[in-house]
């Protein structure tokens, strides 16, 4: 692994928010991205797929919020509250129906 990383070679991204530029710029060949991620990509540079249904990982997706000071006690709450979870399903980040 340590070679790998000497040449250059990306190992693993933390998140994926690096990521599209990795592709962009050649450090990776191959990344798994969010929809909305992957939609920001050129394709004239960027070939995207979409996983088929029995590969798909959707629902084995979990995201976790916690506050990690006072200040984002206020945000996560409302975050979790019931305006904000109507607006998240109706833009997709829901349970698929």
């Amino acid at each position: 692994m340590r070679e790998k990383q000497d040449r250059g070679e990306l190992l693993r991204s933390i998140g994926s928010g690096d990521l599209p530029d990795f592709l962009r710029h050649g450090r990776a060949q191959v990344g798994m991205l969010y929809v909305s991620e992957a939609r920001q990509l050129n394709p004239a540079q960027i070939r995207t797929i979409e996983l088929p249904p029995e590969e798909d990982l959707h629902e084995r997706i979990r995201f976790v919020v916690a506050p990690l000071t006072e200040a984002g006690r206020p945000f996560a709450s409302w975050l979790v509250g019931s305006e904000s979870q109507a607006q998240l399903i109706a833009a997709g980040f829901g349970p698929r129906r």
